[in-house]
């Protein structure tokens, strides 16, 4: 389930980048188009809710280790030198951020 949920997040910041904009609010995650039947678009619209609730509720880089991994689909070296940090640290709070929402969720 959190795979599929992270495809969609970022296929939807892909698409955002694509249109020339700089930053994804994490609400706009809620916005998937998904000619899926009634009852599944219910449910994922429910995940995405409960997605972004527990995104909420981290902080404002730990947000930005989702979106960077998860929405921009960005490999731990890109993300490292987007962020001016080493790749180890990176991949280390990425996976403890995973854990924690594991543990949130």
């Amino acid at each position: 389930m959190a795979a599929w949920l992270f495809t969609i997040a970022r296929r939807r910041v892909a698409a955002y980048y694509r249109q020339g904009r700089s930053a994804l609010p994490l609400e706009a995650l809620s916005e998937v188009d998904d000619p899926a039947a009634p009852r599944d678009t219910i449910e994922r619209e429910e995940d995405l809710e409960h997605l972004a609730l527990l995104a909420s509720q981290l902080d404002e880089e730990e947000q930005e280790l989702l979106r960077l991994r998860f929405a921009a689909g960005l490999m731990y070296r890109e993300m490292a030198e987007t962020l001016g940090r080493c790749e180890d640290a990176v991949k280390m709070a990425v996976h403890r951020l995973i854990q924690r929402l594991a543990r949130m969720g």
